[in-house]
């Protein structure tokens, strides 16, 4: 009896990441101060309520990654 591929695949988890979701994600708006929707144009970004451009981060969530990012990339100690 043979199996088909596609029985076995559905019961897989789907890892892949996905398309972005237009309602969920958010930026940093300096104008507006929080995080907002956004929309997107050819490599710009704008806030839906005031129509300013929007970051990735606030400027103390970009510390605190930035901060996390320290010590990451340094070589491996050769002592024992």
């Amino acid at each position: 009896m043979r199996t088909d591929l596609t029985d076995v695949v559905k019961w897989l988890p789907d890892t892949r990441p996905g398309p972005p979701n237009f309602y969920t994600e958010t930026r940093f708006c300096p104008t507006c101060g929080t995080y907002v929707r956004y929309l997107e144009s050819l490599g710009k970004y704008y806030c839906v309520h005031c129509g300013g451009g929007v970051r990735i981060f606030s400027p103390r969530d970009r510390k605190n990654f930035l901060r996390s990012l320290k010590g990451t990339n340094r070589r491996p100690s050769l002592r024992a």
